[in-house]
């Protein structure tokens, strides 16, 4: 009894010995020679390949090759992946000679040899320039029957789609769109009946491909009733104005038709898919108003209709759309005060719409102060239409804004800070013009770090104080970027009795209104109430904080100051020698900085100066000579830095040299026993 016992353990340990020996040998036979062959063979027609896709395509085990992936059970190669992953990249980047088209894809052929990967499921070509001139895409693909997945977006093919795909029944997945194709490149089809042919289609991307000579397209389309996403943008459809008899598309969930130039009938077919959540029908030529039965479409998140030619658009046939949240009507006639359009978007998508772009639309009248309760938008654009009045201060409570576009209206009054304070998410800001100002007024906070370079974006920036922080870092040198301070608004706007409602020909000076508003400056050493003529008080005081370096010679291109103060700091290095370009400054306030060096001669062309302070820097040489700043320089001691303190508007004009004031009449040089 015992020895059959041993015998039986014995048994068994050299059963689960051999078992596991062969799973051993499984586990790491990976590649079939057959298949590693195909791949090598693919590599040849290969002729360049900037990425290195195919530089680990070497070797006995194909299955450990870049962008291959192989069976774990039978070590067949089942998936393809060397789509160009900087495709957008090279779409966006520097122009480039044709076959440098797309700088990081692949340059060659798709070889027959992929024909022996009868395992392949998966085969992603895209983004490689491996079409062109009179190269159409490969019929032999459609033998590849084990395919799931094909994507051959983006790769210059030419001439008609081969009817042969119709025999990939397992298809899933199609994308062989030609959209972000800049060159002259034509795919077309005058037959798509193939189509039917792949009942488990999920995703179809035929953008790009023409097929303005196939009416039934939709009845093809509509025997897919297992797609979710159709794209056909730029495809030159002809619609049917018949519906379908017999609607069978009850998994689609996006619709794309854009840039195919068609009107619009009430009785087209995706307005009864209840289950599409995004349509885009932008770029067309939609007219009339807007149908009720989108109202049907109550899944609908993303309603593209922008570019069309809609009339008095309503909101109203929207109402039951509480899943909305993007809806894009740009370029369609809403022809209706923005209050009350608002009211009739749908009240239980306020917590979702996320983009609302209602930009040439004709909506008049002033911004609510009650579109802070739209609480998750994100972009907001309404520009060029006949919005007046001011922005509402309760703009600043949309924390998730992102875009915020007012360009090319009525509106008047001031941007503060109070409008962007809370507005921590935002990277757009478009108030072009409008009859606005815009001053930001941070002085005597704790704000610490560097100056955020995206103030330098804020190109209808007016007025900027930062004074009495804890800023640190150097001073940008995108300070050109804030193109109003590079105007001289005086010259361009006239009198500031005499309001001008014309267009300007500069599209950073606004159209003027006259103001309420009022602006408290530190300027001449005092502080200054402007009220009717803010529109022409420029500046920047970034004084008594912690910035270092030297003072950017961007500066100078900020002709329209009228204050310049940056004292108090660790500024280093020479005063620009062009300081002078800043002709219109009354205030210029450099004291208190390790500046160094001679002081500019342009400093005499600012004949508007009426307070000059240089006092505690490192200065040598005489203050410039004209328009009455003839002082010469004397260290008297250490307590006793440079001058000087300036007031040389009218007589009797004063210096400050440290504990010391000098005073003489205009013409008169100074005393200095």
């Amino acid at each position: 009894m015992e020895a059959a016992a041993v015998f039986c353990l014995l048994l068994l340990l050299a059963t689960t010995t051999i078992c596991s020996s062969v799973y051993a040998q499984q586990t790491y036979l990976r590649c079939v020679a057959k298949d590693r062959d195909a791949l090598l063979s693919f590599r040849a027609g290969i002729t360049r390949d900037p990425q290195k896709l195919l530089a680990s395509w070497n070797g006995q085990d194909c299955c450990q090759w870049s962008g291959v992936k192989c069976s774990n059970s039978t070590g067949r190669v089942i998936k393809v992946d060397l789509r160009n992953k900087f495709f957008l990249d090279d779409l966006y980047g520097p122009q480039t000679p044709m076959d440098t088209h797309y700088p990081h894809g692949m340059l060659g052929k798709i070889s027959s040899s992929l024909l022996a990967l009868h395992h392949l499921r998966y085969l992603d070509l895209s983004g490689n320039h491996l079409g062109g001139v009179r190269v159409p895409i490969p019929k032999f693909l459609g033998s590849l029957r084990s395919l799931t997945y094909l994507n051959l977006s983006s790769m210059d093919f030419n001439g008609p789609v081969p009817p042969q795909l119709g025999n990939l029944s397992r298809l899933q997945y199609l994308d062989i769109n030609n959209y972000w194709s800049v060159n002259d490149y034509n795919l077309h089809s005058e037959d798509i009946s193939w189509l039917e042919r792949l009942p488990s289609l999920r995703f179809l991307n035929m953008s790009s491909v023409s097929l303005s000579t196939i009416g039934d397209w939709i009845q093809v389309v509509n025997m897919l009733p297992n797609l979710r996403v159709l794209h056909l943008v730029e495809c030159h459809l002809v619609f049917p104005y018949t519906p379908i008899a017999h609607p069978n598309l009850t998994s689609l969930e996006m619709v794309d038709l854009k840039d195919n130039r068609f009107t619009l009938n009430p009785t087209y077919w995706f307005w009864h898919v209840g289950t599409i959540r995004h349509l885009d029908l932008r770029n067309n030529m939609i007219a009339g108003t807007l149908p009720e039965a989108v109202g049907n479409m109550t899944s609908l998140e993303v309603l593209h209709l922008g570019g069309n030619q809609l009339n008095d658009v309503k909101a109203k046939p929207l109402k039951s759309l509480c899943n909305l949240r993007v809806l894009t009507l740009w370029s369609n006639r809403i022809n209706q005060d923005m209050s009350e359009f608002l009211k009739e978007l749908p009240p239980c998508a306020r917590g979702k719409l996320e983009s609302l772009d209602l930009s040439l639309t004709n909506v008049s009248g002033e911004i609510p102060s009650w579109i802070y309760k739209w609480t998750d938008l994100g972009v907001l654009k309404l520009s060029s239409n006949r919005l007046v009045g001011s922005i509402p201060l309760e703009i600043g409570m949309m924390s998730k804004l992102n875009k915020l576009y007012l360009d090319n209206n009525q509106l008047t009054g001031s941007i503060l800070e109070e409008h962007l304070a809370n507005l921590e998410n935002l990277e757009e800001l478009d108030l072009s013009y409008n009859s606005i100002h815009m001053m930001i007024r941070l002085r005597n906070n704790t704000f610490s770090g560097s100056i955020p370079v995206q103030f330098t974006d804020l190109g209808h920036l007016q007025f900027l104080d930062l004074a009495y922080n804890r800023i640190s870092g150097s001073i940008p040198h995108s300070l050109s970027y804030l193109r109003v301070m590079t105007q001289d608004l005086q010259q361009t706007l006239g009198n500031p009795l005499v309001w001008s409602y014309e267009r300007p020909a500069n599209p950073d000076i606004y159209d003027l209104q006259k103001y309420d508003d009022s602006l408290e400056v530190v300027m001449k050493g005092q502080y200054l109430n402007y009220t009717s003529n803010i529109i022409y008080m420029v500046g920047l005081d970034l004084s008594h904080n912690n910035l270092v370096g030297e003072i950017p010679y961007e500066i100078t291109s900020l002709v329209g100051l009228r204050v310049l103060n940056i004292s108090h700091n660790q500024l280093s290095g020479k005063i620009p020698e062009k300081i002078g370009l800043l002709r219109l400054l009354e205030s210029l306030d450099l004291s208190w900085n390790e500046l160094s060096g001679e002081i500019p001669p342009s400093l005499s062309d600012i004949t508007m100066l009426s307070k000059l302070n240089l006092s505690y820097n490192n200065l040598s040489g005489r203050i410039p000579s004209d328009h009455g700043l003839a002082v010469p320089w004397q260290q008297r001691s250490a307590r006793q830095p440079f001058p000087c303190f300036a007031d040389c508007r009218g007589a009797p004009c004063a210096i400050r040299l440290g504990l010391y004031t000098l005073i003489w009449h205009e013409g008169k040089q100074p005393n200095f026993d």
